[in-house]
């Protein structure tokens, strides 16, 4: 038998371990979801899904219309879309926000703050193609009010022993570290200054040097999906609320990737759940610019304010190209399919050679 003094002393020392990385995670807090410091403020992105419904339960009158979508919706301003529309917006934007997850965010806010006006943004790749998030993803955890889930589960996996997270979150928030991501918690935007800058500085070195396709198969569409989708507009049909679906600009070197006949299927279910979609992707004069996204997977604010232009039809929309955004029908939906295939055709034929375009 193990003598009980030593036996005592390995125990004491265990659980004194458990109470520093408890009383440490708390403290520093990456994911901000205890908020007693507050030592995370910038470079390290926190559970925004989190942060954002706690927000709202505290100002449930502040806001009467939310963009909800992906991590791609950050750049859809809410100032423009308050300025174009008269409502009052937030912006719900999800890292790798998926149909799970839009559908849970959706049926709070209509039961919880009874929006009179959504935006959702929809990607046919990180919503419809992909499953669930691990428990364990702790950047992607929805609110326990939203989720459902038990409020103490909910804490407790955030105490669980991540010293990698740790440290890069005390990096990150040096004072002397620039600010390359930064999040607002009173409009829900997320912002990119240092990128921004450096895209103002030099932007042919940008276009060099910041694409390079996703390098990996996108798979089909999930039927799970697509059967959350249609609940998910069955529940929107049974609130007094507008919808403004948008299908995101999706950059080039992620489109010329995707199954087309899938595709043009994923175009067919959309349109016939009977609610407005508005489709911006393909190969046209904003998608095919890298000047306009960050990487091949985001664009940047000012698509995001021809996106907006375009939905609400917008009295001053210089700057809109023609050939950005078509509101999809029931009677134009084949036509749309048949373009997007001349388009990529077109397209493949000017860039024969894979690699970096200019804009």
């Amino acid at each position: 038998m193990p003598d009980k003094r030593y036996l005592t002393i390995l125990l004491s020392i265990i659980a004194a371990g458990l109470i520093l990385n408890a009383v440490v995670i708390v403290l520093v807090d990456p994911y901000r979801v205890f908020g007693l410091t507050g030592f995370n403020r910038k470079n390290f992105e926190p559970n925004t899904r989190y942060l954002k419904v706690a927000y709202l339960k505290k100002h449930p009158d502040a806001f009467d219309a939310f963009i909800v979508g992906s991590s791609r919706v950050a750049t859809y301003p809410v100032a423009t879309a308050n300025a174009l529309s008269g409502r009052r917006y937030y912006n719900m934007t999800a890292s790798g926000g998926n149909m799970e997850g839009v559908i849970q965010e959706v049926t709070w806010l209509l039961t919880e703050l009874h929006p009179r006006q959504l935006i959702i943004g929809l990607d046919y790749d990180a919503m419809f193609l992909t499953g669930s998030f691990g428990k364990f993803d702790l950047l992607r955890q929805e609110h326990y009010a939203v989720s459902g889930e038990n409020p103490l589960a909910f804490y407790l996996r955030y105490l669980t022993f991540q010293p990698n997270v740790i440290r890069r979150t005390l990096r990150k928030n040096r004072p002397e570290a620039p600010v390359v991501y930064r999040f607002d918690l009173a409009t829900g935007q997320v912002a990119f200054p240092f990128q921004d800058r450096l895209i103002a500085e030099n932007p042919d070195r940008h276009v060099r040097t910041s694409f390079a396709a996703p390098g990996h198969a996108w798979g089909r569409l999930r039927p799970h999906n697509i059967e959350l989708f249609f609940e998910l507009t069955d529940r929107l049909k049974a609130h007094p609320v507008e919808v403004k679906f948008v299908i995101n600009p999706c950059h080039h070197l992620t489109m010329r990737e995707y199954d087309l006949d899938d595709y043009a299927g994923w175009l067919r279910t959309l349109v016939s759940a009977g609610l407005p979609v508005w489709d911006f992707s393909g190969f046209n004069s904003i998608t095919t610019d890298n000047l306009n996204y960050y990487e091949a997977l985001h664009f940047r604010a000012s698509t995001g304010e021809l996106v907006l232009k375009r939905i609400f039809g917008a009295p001053d929309s210089t700057g809109v190209p023609a050939d950005f955004g078509t509101l999809l029908t029931p009677q134009n939906v084949e036509a749309r399919i048949a373009a997007l295939r001349r388009e990529r055709q077109t397209y493949l034929t000017s860039h024969a050679h894979p690699g970096p375009q200019g804009g």
